[in-house]
């Protein structure tokens, strides 16, 4: 199996792009954050998989998310929960559909679309 190593980050140049594309809010409790420079500190840039077992995704653009720090760091952290198989070694999330997640990613049409 791959390691992801990471040698500097570039999560606060991309932190702003995912924030207007979730229309403020996090990933996964809907609380808006990111509108108010105030709540900047209070998001992280979100690897929707996680890149400790997809590291083949890590950088992959269809794989960040924004997510309040508390449900980033205390509910989710390493955690991606499917029903179907896990497909670790993929490289493109589009087509990894069967795994099922059982989380909704926010952004794009590569899943079911949160609102409903």
């Amino acid at each position: 199996m791959g390691r992801y190593d990471e040698a500097g980050g570039i999560w606060s140049e991309v932190k702003g792009v995912y924030v207007g594309l979730q229309h403020g809010e996090c990933a996964y409790c809907g609380r808006r954050v990111g509108k108010d420079p105030v709540d900047a500190g209070e998001l992280d840039v979100e690897h929707y998989r996680p890149k400790s077992e997809y590291h083949l995704l890590a950088y992959h653009p269809l794989n960040y998310a924004v997510a309040c720090i508390r449900c980033n760091r205390g509910l989710k952290r390493d955690e991606f929960p499917v029903a179907g198989v896990r497909m670790r070694e993929g490289d493109d999330p589009a087509a990894m559909r069967a795994e099922e997640p059982l989380l909704l990613y926010p952004i794009g049409d590569i899943d079911e679309d949160p609102a409903d």
